[in-house]
Order: C-alpha cells, then structure tokens, then sequence
C-alpha cells in the first residue's frame, strides 16, 4: 500500500492533497444504513458496509444529475469485466433532499443494467470528512473491512486500469484484503 500510496504522492505534488490523501488512506470508510439501490426502475434500502471489496465512486451534493446519470454508462467496461461475487462496484449519489426527485427520475428513464446507490440524507459525505472535496479522490478501492486501499478512477487512464487491476487481482487472491508484494 505504501507503493501506491508514495505513487499518488508523488503525482500529485501539492503538500495539501498529500496530506488529504494521507488521512483518506489511514480512513475506513462508513456506510449509513439508509442507503437506496436503485436497479431496473425500482428501488429498495440495502445496506452496503458488510459487502466485500468494494469500487466506491462517489457523487456529492450539487453535481448536475442529468450529466451524471448520462455518464453512468462510462462504468459499464469494468462491471463487465470484473465477474466475481466477491467484488461489488458501488456508484453512489449523494444529491440532498433537493436533488432526490430529479436523481431517481433520470436513473428510471436512463435505467441502467447495474445497481446506483442513492444517499438522499448525505451521511455518506459526514460520515466520512477525510474525502477530498476534489472529485478526483472520490473513486476509492476498499477491501473487505472498508479501508481505502486505492484511490482514483480505473477508468481515467490505462495507468490507472492497470494498477487497479493489480491490486484487485492481490485483494481476491488474499481473501479481500491487500498484501504488500
């Protein structure tokens, strides 16, 4: 972990991002009970924090829903490609009370194959006050007991697909959890 963690260090450069990144890694992420899986138009409570190793890509208040829900589809490659039972990718919205009604609207006509999780209430957000407020840190890998293993988006380059793949790859070979190698 040390690797990846001194890798986005060293990317990064700037002291303050370090230091956010840095409290994210030492973190272990909470889950509120009241989130909502949205799948195929219809939606349930489900609660998250006892799944495995989880892809968190997360959405906080204020981000403009219609362009979100448009860009959900981007996902598809890596639920397609990642076929384990114990791996669980989570996109999760925090739209607020105000955005609610218009979120689960775009998700019912967009209708994406795969579970959105909806946290009307933002406790996700206060739960967790080491995330960067930079969108950029808000893909985070967690291994089985919601630690932050890897944080950026797979999907931004094929830099980061790789190093994603890897350390997923050590995560399911170890029983949800990262060893160093």
């Amino acid at each position: 972990m040390l690797i990846i963690l001194g890798c986005c260090f060293v990317a990064c450069g700037n002291r303050q991002i370090h230091q956010s990144l840095e409290a994210l890694y030492h973190a272990s992420i909470q889950f509120p009970d009241s989130l909502e899986m949205v799948i195929n138009g219809s939606s349930e409570k489900r609660c998250v924090k006892n799944l495995p190793i989880k892809l968190v890509s997360y959405y906080p208040p204020g981000f403009c829903t219609s362009c979100t829900v448009n860009q959900v589809e981007k996902w598809k490659p890596l639920f397609d490609s990642v076929r384990d039972d114990r791996f669980v990718p989570l996109l999760l919205f925090s739209p607020g009370e105000r955005g609610y009604r218009s979120l689960i609207a775009e998700l019912k006509l967009s209708n994406p194959p795969y579970p959105v999780y909806v946290d009307m209430d933002e406790r996700f957000q206060t739960s967790n006050p080491a995330i960067p407020s930079d969108s950029r840190y808000h893909t985070l890998l967690l291994d089985r007991d919601n630690r932050v293993v890897l944080v950026g988006n797979p999907l931004a380059s094929d830099t980061m697909w790789s190093l994603f793949r890897r350390t997923l790859d050590n995560m399911l070979a170890n029983d949800g959890v990262y060893v160093s190698e």
